[in-house]
């Protein structure tokens, strides 16, 4: 039976908001560590200005990357995430500058010398016009020669779990001793191309290990070939694309020209 005939329930695509900005600042607090960390560090050290992180969420890279003197604001989507990321910089003494907004497409008012997104939040953007819109929205925040660097993926067999249930994560939040737990279901969104349909069910304890609540969540993530990444960024008026990675998880840096 196809995905849409099987998943009929109205729930809408869901955000970071409410229990889960409180739930992903427990599972990845400022100064977790991605593989990719650096080589975004590396591309803001390289451009040198004022750069842009796209998804900042809680500051899980802001807060390390303004520790390390980088010149770096962000921008999410979620007040609830924003609001997690200045608790953590007002903690640390930093000074941040954060913008609540959309990035698909971006609208500051101001330009910077590094655009980049980690933890494939690009892929969130599943509608391919939205994405194209996207882009060609960072080139127009990007000044001459600046950098756009994110990571992205292309589908592999047995990526998704078959719509069946499997533990994801855990962690016990320091202030509140709440522990939460997400266990996640993935599979093919037969209604989109190139769309994994992902349910998240997030769980609270309390700290005897009793269930306090659960929410369920839908989200969908778009996948990418490097070939209609490479399309995609050129007609979005970038060059010099460059791809690190397997031929799975990739990420990809592109000048604006």
């Amino acid at each position: 039976m196809a995905a849409r005939d099987q998943f009929i329930e109205r729930l809408p695509d869901r955000g970071y908001d409410g229990v889960t900005a409180l739930a992903y600042d427990a599972w990845l607090p400022p100064g977790s560590v991605f593989p990719d960390d650096a080589w975004y560090r590396h591309v803001i050290e390289r451009c040198g200005g004022t750069a842009l992180e796209l998804g900042t969420g809680n500051g899980r890279f802001l807060i390390p990357a303004r520790q390390q003197g980088l010149d770096v604001e962000g921008i999410d989507a979620s007040a609830d995430m924003l609001e997690r990321c200045r608790l953590h910089a007002a903690a640390a003494g930093l000074d941040v500058t954060l913008h609540h907004g959309d990035i698909a497409p971006l609208a500051l008012d101001r330009m910077y010398q590094a655009i980049v997104c980690p933890a494939g939040t690009f892929t969130l953007i599943v509608d391919l016009d939205r994405a194209h819109e996207a882009l060609a929205s960072y080139r127009a925040h990007l000044g001459q020669g600046g950098a756009l660097a994110f990571s992205c993926h292309t589908e592999q067999p047995g990526e998704t779990t078959g719509f069946t249930w499997r533990l994801r994560r855990t962690a016990t939040a320091a202030d509140t001793g709440i522990t939460y737990v997400a266990h996640e279901a993935t599979g093919i969104d037969d209604t989109a191309e190139q769309v994994h349909l992902w349910f998240s069910r997030v769980e609270t304890y309390d700290t005897d290990g009793r269930l306090l609540d659960t929410w369920l969540r839908r989200l969908r993530l778009r996948w990418w070939t490097r070939d209609e990444m490479t399309s995609a960024l050129a007609a979005a008026g970038f060059g010099d694309i460059e791809f690190v990675g397997d031929d799975h998880d990739w990420l990809v840096t592109a000048s604006a020209t």
